[in-house]
């Protein structure tokens, strides 16, 4: 009866249980569990849909564009509702008054930056991808930590149904003043802004909104070791807020990610800047690049980046390597390059795994031997299969190690699973973090964990929200 409950509430058209669809959503199918695709299109019937999931026992997991194919494999099929959120993509608020804008939690920031940008203004993005629906953006340790502070200073309020199905708004808008503060009491925004699901559903966000800037540049900086690069990085930390605040973006690459790139003419022939700089290096890649994008008023971008270029030449930085790959990585955030790669690696079944995870600036070197180490142990070769980016935040690195894989082989699914769980038990170890749901799905002994599992049981008595726990 589950299927024709679903579709009362949904309609017939939104609601699914075929293998394909499942299998295009979660990337496996099993005969044995019940599995349905449920695409609602209001916050009303999500909480409908939530409420029946409890007294039928189901699990509910939400999921906004799944935009880079990237599936961890510790969250495959299970019996439940994958509750599908992209009819939900209206622009509900934009009020220049207060700066803020309200959207529903299934339109893409690169959909609502380009409306946006009609009206001078734009929000800063929280993930890699501008094209992630804005759900998974509350989640993301994106672009634009360093000058305007981490996602959880750019999102005001959100909408959540909560595993009883009740609404909650979080910010100052649950008392009727409006969308001005994120603060209702506790921090309730910041409570479920990386529970990935795990504690409710988000249905709407509500945004800062900035003026979009005046000027932007590009530099690319090499290092031959990567212990100078850990230097640079501490110095910009050190300098940034006062002296550097046209820093917006701090992205970096280790050369087993350049090896990746030059052998895949699709990149290496995006545009004469890639050209050049693989052809001036002929093979021999600087061990890192940290790419940086400059964004402001025109004479301050200036300024700001010929002080930049003196903290990197007096780190040990052998120069700039020009505008590429840091250019490309800001104006296309879904990476053309990557994702070509991606469907070039063994076709349409192909899917990546990337357990991102944080640590401090001082720890990058280890943590990025860890992820490689992780990956030649499970077969998946540095410039083949695996390439990794980080990306340094205020006080934190964000590391983000990649590795392709067929999603139809049985065994390879299996190593890609390994090397999941390898790689963030070994962060862990390390004392670098991880969002809620993973941290929670490790037998850890600590009293901020277990405070976290309280909170979820409190919340979730069920265990209807997303099968991490």
């Amino acid at each position: 009866m589950t299927l024709k409950e679903l579709e009362l509430i949904v309609g017939s058209r939104y609601v699914s249980d075929s293998p394909l669809e499942i299998y295009a959503n979660l990337l496996s199918v099993s005969p044995d569990r019940e599995v349905y695709v449920v695409r609602p299109g209001s916050t009303k019937e999500v909480s409908q849909v939530v409420r029946l999931a409890n007294e039928k026992g189901l699990r509910v997991i939400p999921r906004g564009m799944g935009t880079r194919s990237s599936a961890s494999p510790l969250s495959h099929t299970v019996s439940g509702i994958l509750l599908d959120m992209t009819r939900m993509r209206l622009v509900r608020n934009v009020d220049p008054g207060t700066m803020t804008v309200t959207v529903e939690a299934g339109i893409s920031i690169a959909k609502l930056n380009t409306v946006l940008a009609s009206k001078d203004l734009r929000v800063i993005e929280g993930t890699l991808c501008p094209f992630c629906a804005t759900a998974g953006d509350t989640m993301g340790y994106g672009p634009g930590e360093n000058k305007y502070g981490p996602r959880q200073e750019q999102i005001l309020d959100l909408e959540v149904v909560l595993p009883s199905g009740e609404v909650l708004q979080t910010g100052t808008a649950g008392m009727g003043s409006g969308h001005l503060s994120k603060y209702l009491g506790p921090d309730l925004t910041g409570l479920f802004l990386e529970a990935n699901g795990s504690l409710g559903v988000v249905t709407a966000v509500t945004y800062k909104m900035y003026r979009l800037p005046e000027a932007l540049d590009y530099a690319n900086y090499a290092f031959e070791e990567t212990g100078d690069l850990v230097n640079f990085m501490l110095s910009l930390m050190r300098e940034g807020v006062v002296h550097l605040p046209s820093l917006y973006e701090l992205y970096f690459w280790p050369a087993e990610t350049f090896k990746l790139w030059e052998g895949l003419p699709q990149i290496r022939n995006q545009n004469k800047d890639f050209k050049a700089m693989f052809d001036t290096w002929g093979g021999k890649y600087p061990r890192d690049v940290i790419g940086i994008v400059f964004e402001g008023k025109e004479r301050q971008v200036a300024y700001e980046r010929r002080l930049t270029s003196q903290l990197a030449d007096d780190c040990g930085s052998t120069g700039d390597v020009g505008p590429e790959p840091i250019r490309d990585h800001y104006i296309d955030r879904n990476w053309d390059g990557n994702t070509k790669a991606h469907e070039d690696f063994a076709g349409t079944a192909t899917s990546w795994a990337e357990p991102i995870f944080r640590c401090r600036v001082d720890q990058y070197p280890a943590a990025r031997e860890v992820t490689l180490t992780a990956a030649e142990a499970n077969g998946f070769l540095a410039g083949k299969s695996y390439w990794r980016g980080a990306r340094l935040g205020l006080r934190t690195v964000s590391n983000y190690p990649c590795i392709m894989y067929d999603a139809s082989d049985e065994d390879a699914v299996m190593r890609a699973r390994s090397y999941y769980k390898t790689v963030l038990n070994e962060a862990m170890k390390m004392g670098c973090y991880r969002s809620v749901e993973t941290q929670l799905a490790v037998e850890e002994d600590s009293t901020a964990f277990d405070l976290m599992r309280r909170l979820k049981k409190m919340l979730d008595p069920n265990g209807v929200m997303a099968p991490f726990f």
